[in-house]
């Protein structure tokens, strides 16, 4: 109601434009749009909504929104009738109609109504990096266990501490990782770590994917 008294309705002229938008009926085209809807069987999942508003110049005809239900963040996908629109770039008339899809909010819904699935990692084992002086070393072994067809991820930033990256792994829900520092690559061995039994032991890089292509 404001807003139309800011463009200079009286409040009357306000309270009776906006009752005759909310008392619309579908005209010739919307209730086709609703026919063809039920014919397919999706009667159920459309309705008219006359205070829907986009606010783009280029619309030409109905609009529409896709929400889902208990979700209160908004419509998901959002669309309309822009028969003009590519006329204003060019010296041809083609009709459109289109929509975008908002994957964001999308995937809040789907979080938010359960509805994501719970997908399990494929990786092993995940190769941590002592530091950024030892990244090749790191990059190295998880190179020759990926040759040993041994599901592996390397640590995506040379520069966090270990800690983070074993939450990483735990986050990730990958069973192992990789130790390699300054001893392990004197002495020719890797540091694995079970992350579920939070055992750990010292063996060779052979020993190590043997291990590996066990579990």
């Amino acid at each position: 109601m404001g807003e139309l008294e800011k463009k200079g309705f009286s409040l009357n002229d306000s309270k009776v434009l906006l009752n005759n938008v909310k008392t619309l009926k579908p005209n010739e085209r919307i209730s086709n749009i609703l026919d063809y809807l039920a014919n397919y069987g999706f009667g159920s999942y459309a309705h008219f909504s006359p205070t829907l508003a986009r606010s783009f110049s280029y619309s030409t005809g109905p609009i529409w929104e896709i929400a889902a239900d208990d979700f209160t963040g908004g419509s998901l996908l959002g669309g309309e009738r822009f028969d003009s629109l590519v006329s204003r770039f060019s010296n041809k008339s083609v009709a459109g109609t289109g929509f975008a899809l908002g994957f964001d909010r999308t995937l809040i819904a789907m979080e938010e109504l359960g509805l994501l699935p719970d997908i399990k990692t494929k990786t092993q084992v995940l190769v941590t990096i002592f530091s950024e002086v030892l990244l090749a070393e790191s990059i190295k072994l998880a190179k020759y266990l990926r040759y040993k067809n041994i599901q592996t991820d390397l640590y995506p930033n040379p520069t966090q501490k270990l800690d983070k990256q074993l939450k990483y792994a735990v986050k990730k829900g990958i069973p192992y990782v990789a130790l390699l520092g300054p001893d392990e690559i004197k002495n020719g061995t890797v540091t694995l770590k079970n992350l579920k039994t939070k055992e750990q032991k010292t063996v060779t890089i052979e020993e190590l994917s043997s291990i590996l292509n066990r579990h």
